[in-house]
């Protein structure tokens, strides 16, 4: 629905949402909560079980709910450079979930390869996909659709 044809009174604050929504905190945050959730599917009880011993290539370095922390801890650097205005706490966030995506993506191909698990590398597939969609929101730029006025 376009913004001009709320009511009046949330215009003003429709168009900051939009301004907000196109920036690069906006795609942080996307990301923060993503891996909250995964973190959070890593801990015992508290989403129901966490993956059964030995299912992730990942555990030969670290127990499962070890990784559940990692995460949460990037989820939330995550969410809370998205609501600061700080480019090192942008930058550590943004790599740090980048990063953590592609490690985990990569542990699957790596079992793939190994025969430990033969179709590991189809889970890769979707946190490659995460870290692609970020590195394009991020490097594209803004799309330069929302006016001035909307901005300010």
């Amino acid at each position: 629905m376009p913004i001009e044809r709320l009511p009046p009174r949330l215009i003003p604050f429709a168009r900051r949402l939009r301004a907000w929504a196109m920036t690069d905190s906006f795609a942080i945050l996307i990301l923060g909560i993503g891996i909250i959730f995964r973190g959070v599917s890593y801990l015992p009880g508290v989403l129901g079980s966490p993956p059964p011993p030995g299912s992730h290539p990942a555990e030969s370095s670290l127990p499962m709910p070890v990784w559940g922390v990692i995460w949460l801890v990037v989820g939330v650097i995550c969410i809370i450079s998205s609501i600061t205005r700080s480019t090192i706490v942008d930058v550590i966030a943004l790599c740090s979930g980048v990063m953590l995506n592609a490690g985990w993506g990569m542990s699957f191909v790596f079992a793939s390869l190994e025969g430990v698990s033969h179709r590991s590398w189809v889970s890769s597939v979707g946190y490659f996909s995460v870290v692609i969609l970020v590195v394009w929101a991020v490097w594209r730029g803004k799309r330069g659709d929302i006016p001035k006025e909307d901005r300010e």
